[in-house]
């Protein structure tokens, strides 16, 4: 569970006025914090405590946060545990602003929500956790829950409708629905306090499809929860509310399994041919899955070798030498992503590239780093001004063969010279198998490798950054060719700060040098990394 930079200034700030009684600043805007769930080491397991507020935070003589909430208003905690079930618990706040929620599934088998309306003049603000909660089994839990300021004239907030959607009228509620449906499926849309439910047929919206329910009851006292019934399994939305001044929005997803997305950056060492995966595992079903003992499996391409986990998921993620990948425990829904390395081997210049794929892949990539031979002849050409395909007979089709990836091309890195192979548009269905043949690699000298020390110190990186790939529409697609070179620029960057660590590790890099290089590359990576997030 990661701890954002905004809850750490906050910790800071705190600290900071703890022993001068007269400075008293004020904290954050405790909006960029709301909703989001951290680990509380002084709290016992099953415990969630939330936190309600409006405005900022007063700092009182003593150091000490104070909201500005009135006790008494209720905060919903809305449990989906993978038996399908779905349960609702309200509780008011104290005179501090919490409602402490006790004696929570510590096993993985609940995922929890929170949501309340926050009245605002005359109107309300619907705040809560745009992540399903799960609660860890050794601390308990905190999530503030914010809203603006009580006199603010900014329009009515939903925390947990997209950014940009024009707002749902006052009495209705828009559900959102995407995957696996058609005309035929409708939507339950259901009150939670009651128990009652009442249908919408779903109508067609761009690429999505949505169901449109009015004169629908709101009011702090009323809980929604949107379902979708398909092939025998019901797909659910986070909690909605209707407040004064605006609907309700809700999204569902509809896939009858875990669906998933890979980038991989690969390399030629030695007879191997190395690579670096991030995988996205998404469970859009609404409720914890439980795979049972045997674990969630994500296969690894046959003949396999040197398989490892990025540090921070070797808890959660197992390596099996015959298997490949094992998830452990249960799976939230959401989306989790790690990091793996592994390698394949090479014969006669070729490596076939075979991996099952049981939940599918979805808009993935693999971008292979060009050998010397090739970017000598790339080159060439270029300075030519001729097509590589024309001046010398480089056709990326003959160094990779494949009918499942889309048009492979050539892609070169300005600030870095480096030319990779990158092949896109990877779309397999679940069940299927992926293959692709890499032909014409060479059998050079040691260039670089995933040892033990640089692969955890690369998976750090990426963790540490938060690179996370988000599942993408085909209207997203317009952007693919800059997204493709940010890509490329990432894996190459991480390349570097693997060859830099085994440098320094081998003592090759002296300290100082080490560190004024690794932070330029940790800086750009950053850029890089920024403007992916910003082309989601």
């Amino acid at each position: 569970m990661k701890v954002s930079a905004a809850w750490l200034a906050a910790i800071g700030a705190v600290a900071a006025t703890a022993g001068t009684a007269r400075a008293q600043p004020q904290m954050p805007n405790p909006r960029v914090m709301s909703g989001m769930a951290r680990p509380e080491p002084n709290d016992p397991p099953g415990r969630l405590t939330a936190r309600v507020v409006q405005g900022g935070f007063a700092v009182d003589q003593f150091g000490n946060s104070q909201s500005k909430f009135p006790p008494g208003h209720i905060v919903h905690l809305v449990a989906v545990g993978a038996d399908g079930k779905v349960s609702l618990q309200s509780l008011p706040v104290d005179e501090n602003g919490r409602a402490v929620f006790q004696g929570l599934a510590t096993d993985g088998s609940r995922a929890y929500f929170l949501t309340t309306l926050l009245p605002r003049g005359d109107i309300d603000d619907h705040v809560g956790t745009r992540e399903p909660i799960g609660m860890p089994p050794k601390v308990g839990m905190r999530v503030l829950l914010a809203g603006p300021e009580p006199d603010a004239s900014d329009p009515p907030v939903d925390d947990l409708s997209p950014e940009g959607l024009p707002p749902v009228p006052a009495g209705q509620v828009v559900v959102e629905v995407r995957g696996m449906v058609d005309a035929a499926h409708s939507v339950r849309l259901v009150d939670l306090t009651t128990g009652g439910a009442v249908t919408a047929a779903l109508e067609p919206l761009q690429d999505a499809k949505v169901a449109r329910f009015t004169g629908v009851a709101g009011g702090n006292d009323k809980v929604y929860i949107a379902e979708v019934v398909a092939g025998g399994r019901v797909y659910r939305s986070q909690p909605i509310q209707v407040g004064r001044g605006r609907g309700g929005f809700g999204s569902v997803f509809v896939y009858p399994s875990l669906l998933m997305q890979m980038h991989a950056g690969a390399e030629v060492d030695d007879d191997r041919l190395w690579f670096q995966v991030q995988f996205v595992l998404a469970n859009g079903t609404g409720a914890p899955y439980l795979p049972g003992d045997e674990g969630i499996v994500i296969p690894l391409p046959r003949g396999f070798v040197a398989a490892s986990v990025d540090e921070q998921n070797q808890m959660r993620v197992k390596v099996d030498k015959q298997r490949g990948l094992v998830w452990r425990g249960a799976f939230p829904p959401g989306q989790r992503a790690f990091v793996a390395q592994f390698a394949i081997p090479i014969e006669d210049g070729r490596a076939d590239f075979v991996l099952p794929l049981p939940f599918g892949a979805i808009d993935s990539q693999i971008s292979l780093r060009a050998n010397a031979g090739v970017v000598k002849r790339l080159e060439r050409c270029r300075k030519r001004g001729q097509d590589p395909r024309v001046c010398d007979g480089i056709e990326a089709g003959k160094l990779v063969e494949s009918d499942q990836i889309g048009p492979a091309r050539f892609s070169t890195l300005a600030d870095s010279g480096t030319t990779f192979l990158v092949m896109p548009g990877i779309n397999v269905r679940a069940g299927g198998t992926l293959r692709i043949a890499f032909k014409g690699l060479p059998q050079p000298p040691r260039m670089w490798r995933y040892a033990g020390a640089a692969a955890a110190a690369i998976a750090t990186i990426f963790i540490a950054l938060g690179i996370a790939t988000a599942m993408r529409s085909a209207g997203d697609r317009a952007r693919d060719t800059r997204r493709d070179e940010l890509v490329i620029e990432r894996d190459d960057l991480l390349r570097k700060l693997v060859a830099l660590e085994k440098d320094h590790l081998a003592g090759r890099v002296a300290d100082d040098r080490y560190d004024q290089r690794r932070s330029a590359l940790k800086r750009r990576l950053s850029e890089v990394v920024a403007e992916l997030r910003t082309d989601r």
